[in-house]
């Protein structure tokens, strides 16, 4: 038996009234790609360069370990699993820097840099661009509805891409809010590439 039947003017006009959650939730999933493709990256540099995350005296261990998996290939399986600990925990603390935190931290453990070519925007103003969009994700996820001070302040800014929040207004989201994330995705893994093709380790 059908629940419910009505005509065309109201279906469409139901259909329409979903649209803006339907926008948040796909809001919400393409901030969590992006949270992951950063996690990955710094963790695939630290797989390579450990050093940064078993200095001190909590990790000697650790760094015992690696000695002797340096020196005979039976040590490796043990080093690489407790190693892998240690990332592991290492991630699940860095999950309560805030994103735009441990992007800027990757960038400049790392030593990359804004591309030559690039002139109005830095690795600064990318890593405030991901913090405005954490806050949009933020406010989804806990049904806020009003856009708040922070927010408002970085959307005035000229790098984070028009996306237009005002503060005390409605946080509505729109197609185009979506478009403008993957925008950004899109213009920061061109730069990434680029900085890596100018990194002075590039090509070793």
């Amino acid at each position: 038996m059908p629940l419910a039947e009505w005509p065309g003017p109201k279906a469409a006009e139901a259909h329409v009234a979903t649209a803006p959650k339907m926008f948040a939730w796909g809001y919400i999933e393409l901030f969590a790609a992006l949270e992951s493709f950063i996690f990955e990256m710094y963790r695939r540099y630290l797989t390579h360069h450990p050093d940064t995350i078993i200095r001190g005296a909590d990790f000697k261990e650790l760094r015992r370990l690696r000695r002797e998996a340096e020196a005979d290939p039976a040590g490796v399986a043990e080093w690489e699993t407790a190693f892998r600990t240690r990332l592991d925990a290492w991630h699940r603390n860095k999950l309560y820097d805030g994103l735009e935190r441990v992007f800027l931290a990757f960038i400049n453990t790392s030593g990359l840099k804004a591309p030559a070519q690039f002139k109005h925007t830095t690795p600064e103003t990318w890593s405030e661009t991901i913090r405005a969009l954490a806050i949009v994700r933020h406010l989804l996820v806990h049904g806020e509805r009003l856009v708040p001070q922070e927010l408002g302040d970085l959307c005035a800014k000229p790098f984070t891409l028009s996306l237009g929040f005002k503060v005390g207004e409605a946080l509505r989201l729109e197609l185009r809010h979506l478009q403008t994330f993957e925008l950004f995705v899109h213009q920061l893994l061109g730069a990434l590439n680029l900085s890596l093709a100018e990194h002075p380790d590039a090509g070793r």
